[in-house]
């Protein structure tokens, strides 16, 4: 999952081509919301910012994790594990 990605530099990128060839890749996603908070929230638990809490910009810290699993917890019970890659300016 990429944020900020555009479809035009990743069709024309030789890592993105590669990575393409041994992956799944959407070229038309529909989001859930406008903003990175609520669209990445509503992924990873399956459920809208309404229910999760999360349903603001400025909300990200009340997701009310003691109520919904998420995506990566049910790949972790699987014995497989997740990264994330950030970069710090």
């Amino acid at each position: 999952m990429i944020d900020g990605g555009r479809l035009d530099r990743a069709q024309n990128s030789p890592v993105f081509n590669e990575l393409k060839a041994k992956s799944v890749f959407f070229s038309n996603s529909i989001t859930y919301g406008p903003h990175t908070i609520a669209a990445m929230h509503a992924v990873f638990s399956g459920s809208y910012g309404t229910r999760t809490g999360t349903n603001s910009y400025w909300s990200t810290f009340k997701f009310k994790k003691d109520k919904f699993k998420t995506f990566t917890e049910y790949l972790k019970d699987n014995n497989f594990y997740t990264h994330a890659d950030v970069r710090i300016e």
